[in-house]
């Protein structure tokens, strides 16, 4: 039976669509009220290539796999999404837009393949994991790699991945070795300190040293440019991300090979914040 959708007229990075949702989502309502995309659609006009692969990890209703798709027309993108009710609406969208670049893999990204339960839950829906999430309503759904995507749907290059999974982002690059090694795409991430305490008991400093360990460069998005999140020191981002970011930050990574606009030559000013100038203190500069 087809899930009942709501719709509405929202501006997607600086077009006015009609979307649609689930049937009361309230991300809906939310998006309407302000412009969404705006960021991403900097990034992606930026730094991909009119015939560029996007693999949308966690796409949700489709406003990410919407934006890129304006910029990469002669590309190609896998938007991934594993709750079924967000799914009808994403290839509604996709439809009603006239995306043919677009295919949707109706499944959820990690390290293994298989099947995992779910937690259907608007933007905030992700994957169930361990005893003390047995409770949690969840639907079953398949769990594939990146890697076997990527293989499945014949990908010969692969210039992003962007990834939105409420925590379980690890397990997604986990999954995605042979895609990284490969292609050496730029990674757009959201790196949610929320949802990896309050979902999977992470901490996120470790979470961070894991990224920084497995990629050459790291950037913080904000405000439209690439902040290099080593020049800035791993705790002084974090004071920022946790204390005026509500512990929520998108981060850009990449490898040797991946050549990305970087504004301000990539490098973060001077100490001007309260949070910066405290923690400089602190570390004797």
């Amino acid at each position: 039976m087809d899930q009942p959708l709501d719709r509405r007229r929202i501006r997607v990075d600086g077009r006015r669509l009609l979307i649609s949702a689930p049937a009361g989502d309230p991300f809906l309502a939310r998006y309407g009220r302000g412009a969404a995309m705006a960021g991403f659609g900097t990034f992606c006009r930026e730094n991909l290539p009119r015939d560029g692969v996007m693999i949308d990890v966690g796409a949700n209703i489709g406003l990410t796999t919407l934006t890129a798709a304006r910029y990469i027309p002669g590309g190609r993108i896998l938007a991934v999404e594993a709750s079924p009710r967000n799914c009808t609406a994403l290839r509604d969208n996709l439809a009603r837009h006239g995306v043919g670049i677009a295919t949707v893999c109706a499944c959820a990204a990690g390290d293994r393949a298989g099947h995992v339960s779910f937690f259907e839950n608007s933007a905030y829906g992700h994957v169930v994991t361990g005893a003390g999430m047995a409770a949690v309503p969840s639907v079953e759904q398949r769990l594939a790699t990146v890697d076997d995507l990527v293989a499945e749907h014949g990908l010969t290059r692969v210039d992003l991945i962007k990834i939105d999974v409420e925590g379980f982002e690890q397990e997604v690059l986990a999954g995605a070795t042979a895609t990284l090694d490969r292609f050496r795409p730029a990674v757009f991430l959201e790196f949610n300190s929320v949802c990896l305490i309050a979902s999977f008991n992470r901490n996120p400093r470790q979470v961070l040293d894991w990224l920084l360990a497995r990629f050459e460069r790291a950037y913080v998005w904000r405000d439209g440019r690439l902040i290099d999140l080593r020049a800035m020191g791993e705790m002084a981002f974090l004071l920022e991300h946790l204390a005026r970011h509500g512990g929520n930050d998108d981060l850009v990574l990449a490898g040797p090979g991946r050549e990305l606009l970087v504004r301000d030559g990539g490098r973060l000013p001077a100490p001007t914040t309260r949070l910066q100038r405290v923690w400089s203190r602190l570390r004797g500069r």
